[in-house]
């Protein structure tokens, strides 16, 4: 019998983008029934139009053990997209987080994907940025596996739709514009926001189907191209030029250590050049790409090129 899944998070800019693809496997059979965990008013338009939809509930729930036992209850696959933003503090949000994992623990939930989406911060290069974020996601990931639940932490790398702009330095959306790229060059892994949605799935019913190649950290990509190649590409796709300007790992570093004691708790966006440097998003090894794309689940993923392909011409 397909399993029924539950989502915390879909009013974000992650679970917005993994609604579509698990309401279109609702449709399909692929999962029996699809239920929204939600703090926001079930009257949200998101939500009160995926409801509409025969075999989505929405289901408000406070945090609190009892909401989301009551919620939970018959689901399989729990997959949190949850964010720290309107949570209060980071110590709100890792109670909330400690709080969806008893309950999906008490409630029989098989599988588990923790709101890890982005970085693998088990690199190297990763844990050298001492972030509070990543050890309490570490954490997070062992307390979830101690009471019992099959965890899938998925690492997409960057995010397709929003990785080339002004604020990574790799804006593609301006005419002949200016890119920082980081050096040494290293292949980066670029998945796209609709394409995340299969590989969530691939990954969470094959695993509560009983596949036992399914590992509890996936490294995947739609795309996995270096920048000085992406640049290539966009030239190509829109007929302007790239000035391309490069910054050493040294530079990069000094840069990141001068700005980072004014960041904000979670804000890592300045760190991710220096990562690149490093290899951090280069998934061409220990890629989970071929386990998920098999069978029933192949799929052809998002090019970066694709993408380019719909920006306008410039000549």
């Amino acid at each position: 019998m397909a399993p029924s899944l539950a989502i915390v998070g879909c009013t974000g800019l992650v679970g917005g983008h993994l609604l579509p693809s698990f309401t279109e496997a609702l449709l399909a059979g692929k999962i029996s029934q699809l239920r929204l965990l939600t703090t926001r008013p079930i009257d949200t338009p998101v939500l009160a139009k995926a409801a509409l939809t025969p075999g989505i509930t929405v289901h408000q729930v406070d945090f609190s053990t009892g909401s989301l036992e009551a919620a939970l209850d018959g689901v399989g696959i729990l997959v949190s997209a949850m964010g720290m933003g309107g949570t209060g503090s980071a110590e709100s949000y890792e109670r909330n987080k400690a709080n969806l994992i008893e309950a999906a623990a008490t409630s029989g939930v098989k599988v588990y994907v923790p709101s890890d989406f982005g970085t693998d911060h088990n690199t190297p290069a990763a844990k050298a940025i001492g972030s509070p974020m990543f050890e309490a996601k570490k954490r997070h990931h062992a307390k979830a596996e101690a009471l019992g639940l099959k965890v899938i932490a998925i690492y997409n790398g960057l995010l397709l739709e929003t990785a080339f702009s002004a604020w990574l330095g790799i804006d593609s959306k301006v005419a002949n514009p200016t890119w920082t790229i980081p050096k040494p060059s290293h292949a980066v892994a670029f998945t796209s926001l609709p394409d995340l949605g299969h590989f969530v799935l691939s990954a969470t019913i094959q695993s509560f189907d009983g596949a036992t190649d399914i590992p509890s950290r996936l490294r995947i990509y739609s795309d996995l191209i270096t920048l000085d190649t992406a640049a290539d590409q966009w030239e190509q796709a829109t007929g302007g030029t790239i000035t391309r300007t490069y910054l050493d790992e040294a530079a990069l570093r000094a840069k990141y250590e001068e700005i980072k004691p004014t960041l904000a708790a979670g804000m890592l966006g300045p760190a991710i050049p220096l990562l690149i440097t490093q290899g951090a998003f280069d998934h061409g090894q220990d890629c989970a790409n071929s386990v998920l794309l098999r069978d029933d689940w192949a799929f052809t993923p998002t090019s970066v090129l694709d993408v380019f392909r719909k920006l306008p011409k410039l000549s």
